[in-house]
């Protein structure tokens, strides 16, 4: 009984303050509380309610949906064990399990689950007197879900009886500050929903009036007060719409950059309003747009929270895939190129750039500091073996096997905390105030950079635009590709994903099987590289003054949003009386691609050997372990085995080998301080998943970051016999220029190679899926 009290202390602290923590060890503490019941064999239906209470409290919070579910299944647990009694706490049970089930509806759309939540609800409420205590709050709920009915059904009277029931619930005696700021908030989305029905702006204006005097009861320690202060501006920003009064926008702006830089609110919450104000600016054309994106590039990385798992920060990161493009767009269109150089590196790679953190040299620090620097060490390794840990579904787990996900999960939250803890000392000391922060665009500019241009290209809904960065020079050219829309590109990856599935060729981007009939009338591949050549790279060669050549420079490409996912380095027309020596991009320089601009430069100033010292190659039945300890003594490696990549957890994605995989994690904790030249022979190891164009998460990444200077990878699976023909031809073109041969030639060799395959292929759509997904990375 204690463990259970001190977890609603907890949780009641939880609300007041939005400390993370405290919900999380409200939840640790209540699960404890279950177990011992279950070991002491005592009734535990009050403590499975607290810790249903906890579920769903985090739920609400971090918008989790295993918690809401959790808390829907603890709730059934206690409402069956009370289902024959009639005290106090089977109303408390029920009107739980009914507001949990409401909630989940929200999320998963299930009628069956209204349907449930309303049998449950009527059950508690004939329990309790009209002067009950829980009445209101029974009634508040009752009138949840007459608004989530008329979402089923579009009855406007399920909105009229919300109304009628919220009324009464403000005139009842029994209420409480708190059901009193619950019903305001229901009247604001029962006034709104009434409002995009009939357009009558009087409903707004209610809308507005509730939402103010909800945020009013609330407390500004309270953990959703930041969503409360972007609430209330949307609704004055849809009035501005409305009725053009600026006012209104003007009022909203100062809402949301309130709740974006509110310091305790929770950090989805404050970027979505940072996002909001800078949108908001946009309307009014003022440059004020680019402190709010600012900040929200800032945010991005604690929505990616260390506490976090890696594929749970990918999940996360999802929902805000586009940020980044949009706020560079804006920066390009106020002409601060150099904010959109720094934005697109800083908001893209996050989780790349955390795992890289974890494995940055400290020798500086540890020279000032020994103490902080092997603090630093021990924690980053504890935080790169837990965030790479998996768990199974909650609903196929015991309640021990629960309770040690949480305490792993509680250790994880516990080490972040002490990082950025540590992290904050070390940026107190002299020379250490930019200790493992993102590089500025000035600092981006002054480094080292390879032989050649660099070009970043950005795909946004508003504009799109490249950014290109001379070896020579520290002057960003800007290229506008005004004839390119997202939707344009985005059409392109979507024409591409389903050629290859009309040839039955496994792609990341693609969530479905076969194509639909009308993407039977696909047009030829050649015309996805035309519209590439046409809309994108032309304009980008033209400005650049680039000319035809037999030998070309060099040129990388880092590609954003459907731009990520398509073959630049081969668009160009290669048939009819318009294709001629300078109607394709290889005529005019050597392609490469990076993931990041910081990924090229660090390649730049590795000092592995470029020569080949020693070459391994790997086929399907070695052993992990044997590759490994092998992997250490050479400098180039050929991997001709299957693989297979892990969108949702990168460094899970691995090479198959006989009795084991060889996971990226395994690769990157390593030191390979020889690591030079890779060639991955292998499926789908050089494009990533589409709900997360900007994290490159994909093998092709995953090698350069575990040291690896210039890798070969490919876009889709290949048939062994061509990837044969592509890997032979490629090497011999190496010993042709250097013996022993150089990994700087590696990019010239495989557009010699490709070159080869096309003239003896022909142009058709099977030739064209043979030698494009070849691709070069780094150097």
């Amino acid at each position: 009984m204690h463990l259970s009290h001190l977890g609603n202390c907890l949780l009641r602290r939880f609300e007041l303050t939005g400390n993370f923590a405290d919900i999380d060890e409200a939840v640790s503490v209540q699960q404890a509380a279950v177990q011992a019941t279950l070991d002491s064999h005592v009734p535990l239906r009050i403590d499975l309610l607290n810790l249903g209470n906890a579920y769903r409290t985090r739920s609400l919070a971090r918008g989790s949906v295993d918690d809401i579910t959790e808390a829907v299944a603890t709730y059934r647990k206690a409402s069956i064990m009370v289902k024959n009694e009639s005290g106090k706490i089977k109303p408390a049970i029920l009107d739980n399990l009914s507001g949990a089930l409401t909630y989940l509806f929200d999320t998963v759309k299930d009628p069956a689950m209204l349907q449930e939540a309303k049998e449950v609800l009527l059950e508690s409420m004939s329990l309790t007197g009209q002067d009950h205590p829980y009445k209101p709050i029974q009634m508040n709920n009752l009138a949840t879900l007459h608004r989530n009915s008329y979402l089923l059904t579009g009855d406007l009277d399920e909105i009229e009886a919300t109304f009628a029931i919220l009324n009464e619930v403000l005139k009842h005696p029994a209420r409480t500050v708190m059901v009193e700021m619950y019903a305001y908030q229901n009247l604001t989305w029962a006034a709104y929903i009434r409002f995009q029905r009939t357009d009558n702006p009087t409903d707004l204006d209610a809308c507005i009036s509730y939402h103010e005097r909800a945020h009013e009861l609330m407390p500004d320690t309270h953990f959703l007060y930041t969503k409360s202060l972007t609430g209330l501006a949307g609704t004055l920003e849809d009035r501005y719409y409305k009725v053009h009064s600026v006012a209104d926008l003007s009022k909203a702006i100062e809402l949301y950059r309130r709740a974006a830089l509110n310091p305790i609110g929770i950090a989805s919450q404050r970027l979505g309003a940072a996002k909001s104000w800078s949108r908001a600016l946009n309307i009014l054309k003022e440059s004020g747009a680019l402190d709010g994106y600012g900040l929200a590039i800032e945010l991005l990385p604690t929505v990616a929270w260390l506490g976090e798992t890696v594929s749970e920060r990918h999940h996360s990161l999802s929902t805000w895939s586009s940020l980044v493009n949009e706020a560079s767009a804006t920066a390009i269109s106020w002409n601060r190129l150099d904010l959109a150089i720094q934005w697109l590196e800083e908001g893209r790679n996050i989780v790349w750039n955390q795992l890289n953190t974890f494995r940055t040299p400290v020798d500086d620090l540890h020279d000032v500091r020994p103490d902080l620097a092997d603090e630093l060490r021990r924690i980053s390794k504890a935080l790169d073996q837990l965030g790479s840990r998996s768990t199974k579904q909650a609903d196929r787990m015991t309640l021990d096997q629960k309770t040690n996900v949480q305490a792993e999960a509680r250790m994880q939250r516990d080490l972040a905390e002490k990082w950025e803890d540590n992290l904050r000392i070390v940026r107190t000391l002299e020379g250490f105030g930019d200790f493992l922060r993102p590089a500025n665009a000035s600092k981006l500019l002054e480094m080292k950079r390879p032989g050649g241009t660099v070009v970043v290209i950005n795909v946004d809904k508003v504009r799109c635009d490249a950014l290109a960065l001379r070896q020579d020079s520290q002057e960003i050219v800007h290229i506008p590709l005004d004839n390119l829309t997202y939707d344009q590109a985005e059409a392109l990856r979507r024409l591409l994903v389903s050629l290859l599935a009309e040839y039955g060729i496994r792609s990341r981007g693609s969530r479905g099987g076969r194509p639909s009939n009308s993407s039977k009338k696909h047009l030829p591949f050649e015309d996805i590289l035309i519209k590439l050549w046409v809309l994108v790279v032309r304009p980008i060669v033209t400005s650049l003054e680039l000319e035809p050549s037999h030998s070309p420079p060099r040129i990388w490409w880092c590609a954003t949003g459907p731009l990520a996912f398509l073959p630049i380095h081969a668009a160009g027309i290669y048939t009819g009386n318009k294709a001629y020596f300078g109607s394709k991009i290889s005529d005019y320089v050597i392609s490469s691609y990076t993931p990041a601009l910081k990924t090229i430069f660090s390649c730049a100033q590795r000092d592995a050997p470029r020569k080949l010292e020693k070459l391994l190659i790997v086929t399907q039945p070695q052993t992990p372990d044997k590759v490994m300890e092998s992997m250490e003594g050479s400098n180039w490696i050929h991997l001709a085995c299957h693989a297979i990549q892990n969108p949702k957890n990168p460094t899970k994605s691995a090479f198959y080998f006989h009795d084991g995989n060889l996971e990226l994690s395994t690769l990157i904790s390593k030191q390979l301080p020889k690591a030079d030249f890779a060639f991955l022979s292998a499926c789908e190891t050089g494009t990533g998943d589409e709900s997360l164009p900007e994290e490159a998460v994909h093998l092709a990444a995953g090698v350069l970051q575990a040291g690896y200077r210039s890798v070969i990878a490919t876009m889709w699976a290949i048939d062994d016999n061509y990837a044969s023909m592509v890997s032979e031809s490629m090497y011999s073109h190496l010993l042709e220029r250097s013996n022993p041969p150089s990994s700087d030639d590696a990019s010239y060799a495989l557009q010699e190679a490709v070159r080869e395959v096309r003239e003896q292929m022909g142009n058709s759509d099977v030739a064209f899926l043979t030698w494009v997904p070849f691709i070069h990375f780094g150097i």
